[in-house]
């Protein structure tokens, strides 16, 4: 998978290529009207750098060219083409210097290369390092910089060797050996594996194509003979080479979505005339041009009927041809509303005609597409299933109680995945990651979440409550499973600073519970019932599983320290995950309203010393069960630990509320129902303790 990329432009450098007069803010709305993401614009001293956000179908657009056509476009002006002029000296031919050996061709299509003499490497002048620090590239020298410089210009890739370290002066494209080995340009020792596309001399290798140069082989300050490199490399070689050494460059990015394969001379030739103009050094006559499969331009054909079914628009028909020959697409004819047009090599992201018609959208205007008769503006006739109903009512209920819905990654790396193990369940990996950080199917919402903490508290931000509806996955002993799932995650405060409590009131374990229990009483899922759990990612003792009837249906507690730790999360982090498949079979039918009481109620409160460890759930579900006529309610008034109270005990005190709803209650029955329900507390009390 491969995901946008951020490049930087300075706006001078796009008017060497344009007449226009626009200002960076008209030229940024413009780059964004037609699908490329303008993210800021920075003023600098009398210029402007475009921050630009690139999909990988936009792979045309990583160059100073590349974006002058998108604009040439957009405005319908015609680009300036750069002008390039080198001397050639010698009486030799660079075949007498070099000769080229493809052996993959299906991985390296064109190979091209030329040699200059005489080099000075040396620093680069000023304009070179303030064009390159403009786009986000450190200067290294004079012969690197120019290589870079083209690369930004014109899109295409360019690596410097030193000629001499080039043993028996021949370069062999082919593919790594099992075992084989190289040092890259960052000290590296990089194990390489088959399926690896090298490029070698006789005895060794002396690059990754496509992603980095070998230590061996660089340019050094006493280097005189540079040979310039310029190749068409197959995408998918690259990216598999860059992600198994875990390597990442400039050039790796452009040769993974695809470059042009016919701007191999003019790279070439311009940084060989940059490196000549700075350097006074002399390039040897020709250029070495090794094509081992032809390149045959792709012809698409367009029906016109289509484009109006798609976009739901009329357009007319020359209208798109001008679209078309704007995006510089040649019409090789346009006859019986059929248009056919054969696309340049540097526009791979156009493969089939719905792309063609996603090219005329943009030029057209997006904005301008708002046809109410589309067909996906149309009721479907299918309903919704009950899963994706359910969770929109759990989001909304969980908004409603003031909560902010958060969204994570489905896929995190084997040290998140450990911070939400469950007993039984093993993680599924992915077969070809993109790396090892998102190579696992996540089994929890929580490393996500904690991920989240962590970005707010390095951001001063030590207050969330926060929840995401999402999916896990996971195999249980041979199967496969995936469920929806919510989860709750709240730090810090209960409530916004205030003079009168700057402290404030920090969120705790009940905080979270009264969230679920409130999510319980609005989606009529039944009371919710608690007991101890042993989840290996929260803290021992304050932690619990959830259940409706016998049914666990989630976990609640307080992250364990050492997941905390490990995340470097400096503050207490309650976290619940509740099973929504199971949640659903739950839900109870509409609510009907009762008439209030009609006659008044008698209170109890009774206080009693009970063991640490018992839970307070298990005395109200004793009473629960009890059957009493007059009992109304049961609940927790206070609970103490401290002074007077033995270390391994708690004094709790239950409020008991009784009614008749027939006639005012008696005292004397009060007095009666309440020391039956004592009764049965007690006795529940006894048999816990004889355990």
């Amino acid at each position: 998978m491969l995901y946008k990329v951020n490049v930087r432009f300075p706006l001078s450098w796009l008017r060497d290529y344009l007449d226009i007069q626009q200002t960076a803010e008209e030229i940024g709305q413009a780059l964004t009207s037609i699908g490329i993401e303008v993210d800021s614009l920075h003023h600098c001293t009398g210029d402007v750098i475009f921050e630009i956000s690139l999909t990988p179908n936009l792979a045309h657009c990583h160059s100073i060219r590349g974006l002058a056509r998108e604009l040439a476009a957009y405005y319908d002006v015609c680009i300036k083409q750069p002008s390039i002029s080198i001397k050639q000296h010698g009486s030799g031919t660079l075949g007498d210097f070099i000769s080229v050996h493809i052996q993959v061709p299906e991985a390296c299509p064109r190979y091209g290369c030329r040699i200059l003499q005489n080099v000075k490497v040396s620093e680069s002048p000023h304009w070179l390092k303030d064009r390159l620090e403009a786009c986000g590239l450190r200067s290294v020298n004079l012969v690197v910089d120019a290589t870079n410089l083209a690369m930004l210009e014109l899109g295409q890739p360019l690596h410097a060797f030193d000629y001499a370290k080039i043993e028996g002066k021949q370069i062999i494209v082919r593919e790594a050996l099992n075992g084989e080995f190289l040092v890259t340009l960052d000290g590296e020792t990089r194990v390489l594996c088959p399926k690896t596309l090298l490029i070698c001399d006789t005895k060794k290798p002396i690059a990754i194509a496509g992603v980095m140069g070998s230590l061996d082989s660089q340019v050094e300050e006493n280097t005189q003979t540079v040979l310039l490199e310029a190749a068409y490399f197959t995408p998918s070689w690259v990216r598999r080479a860059a992600k198994h050494c875990g390597l990442s460059s400039e050039a790796s990015h452009r040769f993974e979505r695809g470059v042009d394969p016919c701007a191999l001379h003019q790279a070439l030739d311009y940084a060989a005339a940059v490196i000549c103009a700075e350097s006074k050094a002399k390039v040897v006559p020709g250029i070495l041009d090794a094509l081992a499969l032809s390149l045959e331009a792709k012809t698409i054909s367009l029906r016109m009927p289509q484009v109006e079914r798609i976009l739901g628009v009329k357009i007319a028909e020359g209208e798109i041809i001008t679209f078309l020959k704007r995006i510089d697409l040649h019409i090789v004819s346009a006859k019986e509303d059929v248009c056919t047009v054969v696309i340049p090599h540097y526009r791979h992201d156009l493969k089939e005609e719905i792309d063609l018609i996603e090219e005329i959208a943009r030029f057209y205007g997006y904005d301008n597409l708002r046809s109410k008769d589309r067909a996906y503006f149309r009721t479907g006739l299918l309903e919704d299933s009950s899963i994706f109903l359910f969770e929109k009512k759990v989001r909304d209920c969980l908004l409603k109680q003031g909560l902010q819905e958060l969204l994570t990654c489905d896929l995190i790396s084997q040290t998140e995945a450990k911070l939400s193990e469950f007993p039984g369940r093993s993680l599924i990996h992915l077969l070809n990651p993109k790396s090892l950080d998102q190579s696992i199917l996540r089994p929890s919402l929580l490393p996500g979440h904690l991920t989240v903490v962590k970005h707010n508290q390095d951001h001063q931000r030590h207050q969330l409550a926060g929840f995401e509806v999402g999916r896990i996955h996971f195999k249980w002993k041979d199967n496969f499973y995936e469920h929806a799932v919510a989860g709750l995650v709240m730090v810090g405060t209960r409530d916004p600073h205030q003079w009168q409590n700057p402290k404030g009131i920090s969120v705790d374990f009940f905080a979270l519970k009264g969230v679920i229990e409130a999510l319980f009483l609005r989606l009529r899922l039944g009371t919710a019932h608690f007991r101890p759990s042993s989840h290996a990612a929260f803290h021992p003792g304050r932690q619990t599983a959830i259940l409706l009837g016998q049914q666990e249906v989630g976990v609640l507690g307080e992250v364990h320290p050492q997941c905390l730790q490990s995340c470097e999360i400096a503050q207490p982090v309650y976290y619940a995950e509740l099973n929504l498949d199971e949640l659903l079979h739950f839900q109870q039918p509409l609510a009907r309203m009762k008439p209030l009481a009609q006659f008044p109620g008698s209170v109890r409160d009774w206080t009693v010393v009970i063991d640490q460890k018992i839970a307070v759930q298990t005395l109200i579900d004793a009473v629960n069960r009890g059957g009493f006529s007059l009992l109304e309610d049961v609940s927790l008034l206070d609970l103490y630990r401290g002074e007077h109270v033995a270390s391994n005990c708690k004094s709790i005190t239950l409020r008991f509320v009784y009614r008749d709803h027939e006639k005012t209650v008696a005292q004397q029955a009060v007095e009666a129902e309440h020391a039956r329900v004592t009764q049965a507390i007690m006795e529940t009390l006894n048999g816990k303790m004889k355990r």
